[in-house]
């Protein structure tokens, strides 16, 4: 049926820039709180809430989805004191708490922040004594969040707190005080500092010890309580720089640094081992990375002396140092190969930095994630693993014992297997398939991806992706380029001037799953959020033929005012700046907004646009000015909806929301692709 949206003016904004005519109509909508925007988004939210509630099939969907959220979520232990800590959301929890276990193996709860309307907790770390935590809460997904400090034996909140935007906090030696990560906003970018805070003390009285060059992001972390290193970066996936002091040769508050790696000159992450060298995971002279280790932190890069080589097949993704004080570290290392993970080790050599061969400890389908050096010497290091048909788990590896943990039940009634597709230019594409263990003919089915800041895709349950098979469906998840699945040179093939390698491998993946006979165009729906809402938008706006219906979350649109947004500002090394002529150029050519906002009319498929009103990351002003550009342009009668939610950000959401949220997203998919003609029931298809 034809849909009356609600009316957009289209504006005459047009903007010239280094010669190209830049038409903006709905600029308009970029003012927030202006009357005529308000009106209209409470409009919009009328339409979308009238046609999403009514869709057949929603109750199933929403009891699918309370299904494949039913278990518990628990984090790698972290040891404390005599006890160690870990979070957990059991089946029915709101959010996640932070529970500690004895030396006898009992569990108690420390803290719950359930009690604060809307609070999220976002970080945290228990006191070396493990009698402190320090955590950070943030309110209604804003991701701004209170620094807070509770004093385990009695429960209670210590008056101290500071303001500050979720990040990491190393505790001192003594458990004394702590280093954190303050963040304010200044103009379009976020300016960060290490800080110092002892306890007793009041936020205004803390010490600044690190100040980067430019804004980005900071990671802190002291090795030993006496090696304090600081990871900057300039934006997501981009070169950043190391910096270490060393405590026992200047004080907390004041510590001397040393540049370890500018910016700009390799992704690289560094742990400081059991024997006082520095070890350092980079792509300096390798694209797949390497570990290499440095006698001394003000040696550069050409001086490192590489221990792991870059392997010709697999990237190296994160280490682990192992063994006691002084000794040369047993290294743990996470490798990805073809876009899953695997588990090598490397034995304590006889002679510092002489590796011989690795002994492959667990070849995976699966993702293993949070492995890291211990900060303190260790012969134990924890880890999770799962894949799209297995929950998390937590894992250890101990240097006697060996790997243990037990792997989640998994579900007998899907399937996922790994294959590969050849995209526009030949290039070998990876796609997960996880379809149910019955195939019988073509099947609706989700296609998604992510693309982008050199972060690799890996099997990991979804409960959203789970519920889709569950009902029947198919789930296809494509490594686009402009991710880290081979690297470095994976994700340059499709970030600048090369991000249509991005949405030609998504469209690609389009094709090729209705040509293998997966689905059908009557029966794909794509689904993207964030960096892949910008790959939805595009492909959309450039083959909606091959789409029955789309999904964008939190989806990045205008790329031409991008940087003015959110977090934009930081994220030009991805994307480009229309600051510069070339680069304008690029972001012209697949901006998903001016290419709808042109005005020429298209039949695009039903389309599902969902913001959220406290995002601070992508503004939703993005899929506001994108849902009014596409309402104008549609020839077709396929809905275009644009959802909001309040209370809710870009980060860390309560059970209950995510579960609203998904339920919308299925249900739309579901209806538009024709899943809900299928029987849909528990149990599967």
């Amino acid at each position: 049926m034809p849909f009356h949206y609600p009316p957009a003016p289209r504006g005459e904004t047009m903007d010239v820039l280094h010669g190209h005519r830049v038409l903006d109509p709905y600029r308009w909508l970029e003012e927030a709180e202006a009357p005529a925007t308000r009106d209209w988004l409470a409009r919009q939210h009328d339409l979308a809430q009238a046609y999403l509630k009514r869709l057949p099939g929603r109750d199933a969907m929403a009891a699918l989805l309370e299904a494949s959220l039913a278990h518990d979520q628990v984090s790698v232990p972290r040891p404390r004191g005599e006890a160690e800590f870990f979070t957990r959301r059991r089946a029915n929890d709101e959010r996640d708490s932070v529970w500690r276990r004895g030396p006898d193996g009992t569990e108690d709860c420390v803290l719950d922040v359930g009690g604060r309307e809307g609070a999220v907790l976002e970080a945290w770390d228990v006191s070396p004594d493990g009698h402190l935590i320090a955590y950070q809460v943030s309110a209604r997904g804003t991701e701004w969040c209170t620094l807070h400090v509770r004093r385990l034996v009695t429960g209670e909140d210590a008056p101290e707190a500071a303001g500050t935007r979720g990040g990491p906090i190393a505790w001192l030696p003594d458990s004394s005080g702590f280093y954190y990560v303050h963040c304010k906003p200044r103009g379009a970018a976020l300016h960060r500092r290490v800080m110092l805070h002892r306890l007793g003390t009041t936020q205004a009285m803390d010490r600044v010890v690190f100040t980067p060059d430019r804004p980005g992001s900071l990671k802190v972390l002291l090795y030993h309580g006496r090696w304090l290193l600081v990871d900057a970066s300039p934006g997501p996936g981009a070169p950043n720089g190391i910096h270490l002091a060393d405590l026992a040769d200047s004080s907390p508050e004041a510590p001397r640094w040393c540049v370890v790696q500018s910016a700009g000159t390799a992704v690289t992450t560094a742990a400081v081992g059991p024997d006082d060298r520095l070890y350092l995971r980079t792509t300096h002279g390798a694209d797949r990375g390497r570990l290499c280790v440095a006698r001394s932190a003000t040696e550069g890069p050409a001086h490192w002396q590489e221990i792991v080589p870059e392997a010709p097949d697999a990237v190296l993704i994160s280490f682990a140092l192992l063994g006691q004080r002084g000794a040369a570290p047993e290294i743990l290392v996470s490798r990805l190969r073809d876009a899953a993970h695997e588990l090598v080790r490397y034995p304590a050599p006889s002679e510092p930095a002489r590796y011989g061969e690795a002994q492959t400890l667990l070849t995976a389908t699966g993702t293993i994630a949070h492995l890291s050096s211990p900060t303190v010497p260790a012969d134990r290091v924890g880890f999770s693993y799962g894949d799209y048909l297995t929950p998390r788990a937590p894992f250890s590896y101990h240097r006697t014992a060996g790997v243990r943990g037990t792997t989640r039940q998994r579900h007998t009634t899907q399937r996922q297997f790994r294959t590969f597709y050849p995209s526009v230019d030949g290039t070998s594409v990876p796609v997960c398939v996880i379809a149910p263990r019955e195939r019988s003919g073509p099947r609706p089915t989700l296609l998604t991806c992510y693309g982008g800041f050199g972060i690799a895709v890996t099997p990991a349950y979804d409960a959203l992706l789970h519920a889709w098979v569950e009902a029947g469906g198919i789930c296809a998840v494509a490594s686009v380029r402009g991710g880290g699945e081979y690297g470095a040179v994976w994700h340059r093939d499709g970030r600048g001037a090369r991000k249509q390698n991005s949405v030609d491998d998504l469209n690609r993946a389009a094709e090729w799953l209705i040509e293998a006979g997966w689905t059908s165009e009557h029966g794909l729906g794509l689904l993207g959020a964030s960096n892949a809402g910008l790959l939805a938008g595009a492909a959309l706006t450039q083959r909606p033929e091959l789409y029955a219906a789309a999904v964008c979350v939190a989806p990045l649109m205008d790329m031409v005012r991008y940087e003015r947004f959110g977090l934009g500002g930081a994220w030009t090394p991805e994307y480009g700046s229309a600051a510069r002529p070339e680069e304008l150029r690029w972001l012209l050519s697949y901006s998903p907004y001016q290419r709808a906002a042109q005005g020429r009319g298209r039949a695009y498929p039903s389309t599902l646009l969902l913001a959220h009103e406290n995002d601070t990351r992508v503004d939703p002003v993005h899929a506001r000015k994108m849902c009014a550009a596409l309402q104008n342009a549609t020839t077709s009668d396929r809905p275009v909806l644009l959802r909001m939610s309040s209370d809710t950000g870009h980060g860390r959401r309560g059970r209950s929301q995510d579960h609203a949220l998904a339920t919308d997203i299925l249900s739309f998919l579901a209806h538009e692709t024709g899943l809900h003609g299928r029987a849909v029931r528990l149990g599967g298809a």
